[in-house]
């Protein structure tokens, strides 16, 4: 059902002209991960519709975050999307999610993660606790978790 779903929202969704040039980058929503897959496709279980697609749409409902966590939110949906966009192409489905997993430690950090207020850093996280079974996915939210202790912040 889910393939499904990525399919006639794809189709739908993506226009010709974007096959042809760049996604765009858009901080709002999750349509640069079809146009992403479209252009270097890589299936249903490969990161961009499997990964950032799936999660992209999962942290698209803000509702219960404050405000701060709203915006953090979007600065991280566009950072990581751009981090997909400036390593296009990908030598391999492989590569391209190493890399994209990779650049979840530097956008998280960098738009602030660890100043989040704490229930915000917790609903993130447990959003995303389904991926932790992937190892690159636990040793980058480890070290995540990590920085903030550095930082004198402390999650739990």
């Amino acid at each position: 059902m889910f393939r499904l779903t990525i399919l006639i929202t794809m189709s739908m969704f993506i226009n010709h002209s974007k096959l042809q040039g760049s996604c765009e980058i858009v901080e709002s929503d999750c349509e640069y991960y079809l146009c992403h897959e479209m252009q270097e496709p890589c299936g249903p279980k490969g990161y961009t519709l499997n990964f950032g697609y799936r999660y992209c749409l999962k942290y698209l409902n803000e509702d219960l975050y404050t405000n701060p966590g709203k915006s953090w939110l979007s600065q991280v949906r566009g950072c990581l999307q751009k981090s997909l966009s400036d390593q296009h192409p990908y030598p391999s489905c492989q590569d391209l999610k190493k890399e994209a997993i990779n650049s979840h430690f530097d956008c998280y950090i960098n738009a602030g993660f660890c100043d989040l207020p704490r229930n915000d850093q917790r609903r993130i996280l447990r959003t995303a606790a389904n991926s932790i079974l992937d190892p690159e996915v636990l040793k980058n939210g480890l070290a995540i978790i990590q920085e903030c202790y550095k930082q004198g912040k402390i999650i739990w």
